[in-house]
């Protein structure tokens, strides 16, 4: 019996590898994908990875639903005359979405969610139909509720899934705003657009509800004013780490462009005394060798005199 379940979870492991295996074929991973999750407006949707139609395997439901979610052509790109989202293709993000509990990876669900979060047809003007309309509202919330599932629920998705008509659903909403403005306070340059928008979209989910007192409403106003927010107050702390970080690295930079100025001027020194030198060993070397040939001569001059002495005798006798 014990074999049995530990073949099952064995098999269960095997298949959820084969899963995200499956996903990270298509939606790959995003380095940074951390530092934008928590956006509201953030950037569009990241560039996915072409899988043609030949590198698929058509037997795998889940591959086809990917697919199909992601409007892919036969060559793997999106496909350019079906960009209107389609009662088929929601069907597709909702099997596509439904597996997310099943992967380990949570940098790789973030992907998923973000991309379709940022779906480009939430955004294109053409989508003025009723239609159409209606599909892209239907996507925002299937996408928030599976984030929020997931344990992945940002300010947007919370607003956009939630009728606030109770304290614990406001509550939990005001927690979640604090972390995204938090997020973004905590990046090299945060934005007050983002910060604005995430504000905006707490204090109209509060207004709408209609629960809270004025005074209560007056409080939220001030703590979630972007401009206090953005200026200081209990998000900055980061933002201000980050700023003396960035001036003890340009410090840091400016010293070590003093020490290399101060090098450079160091190695010319040496070059114009080591060319001093050399000039020096030049004179010395062409001195010596002027000797040489003066000693050398010396001594043949002598030894022809020395000849021509004998000689003389020779003669005499």
């Amino acid at each position: 019996m014990a074999e049995n379940s530990e073949q099952i979870v064995n098999q269960d492991k095997t298949q959820v590898s084969a899963l995200e295996q499956t996903y990270m074929k298509y939606f790959g991973s995003l380095d940074k994908i951390d530092s934008i999750y928590h956006k509201i407006k953030g950037p569009k949707e990241p560039v996915l990875k072409v899988v043609s139609k030949k590198d698929t395997d058509r037997d795998s439901e889940i591959e086809n639903a990917i697919r199909c979610a992601l409007l892919l052509n036969n060559d793997g790109f999106k496909n350019k005359e079906k960009q209107d989202l389609s009662y088929e293709q929601l069907l597709a993000i909702r099997s596509v979405l439904a597996n997310l509990p099943k992967l380990q990876n949570v940098s790789l669900k973030k992907v998923v969610l973000y991309y379709f979060r940022r779906y480009e047809s939430h955004t294109r003007a053409s989508d003025n139909t009723d239609a159409v309309r209606k599909h892209s509202d239907e996507l925002e919330r299937i996408v928030a509720a599976s984030a929020i599932a997931n344990g992945l629920g940002i300010t947007h998705d919370y607003c956009n899934l939630h009728e606030y008509d109770t304290l614990e659903k406001i509550n939990t909403l005001i927690a979640q705003a604090k972390l995204d403005i938090k997020a973004e306070m905590e990046t090299d340059v945060p934005s007050f657009y983002e910060i604005e928008t995430i504000c905006k979209s707490l204090l109209f989910a509060e207004e709408k509800s209609g629960i809270l007192p004025s005074k209560t409403r007056q409080m939220l106003e001030k703590e979630f004013d972007p401009n206090k927010i953005i200026a200081g107050g209990d998000y900055v702390s980061k933002f201000e780490k980050n700023i003396e970080i960035k001036h003890a690295e340009i410090e840091t930079l400016k010293q070590k462009a003093i020490w290399y100025d101060k090098m450079k001027e160091e190695i010319e020194a040496a070059k114009k005394e080591a060319e001093y030198w050399r000039k020096q060993m030049e004179a010395v070397t062409a001195s010596a060798n002027a000797m040489r040939a003066s000693v050398f001569s010396i001594g043949v001059n002598r030894h022809k005199m020395l000849v021509a002495a004998i000689g003389k005798d020779a003669r005499e006798k």
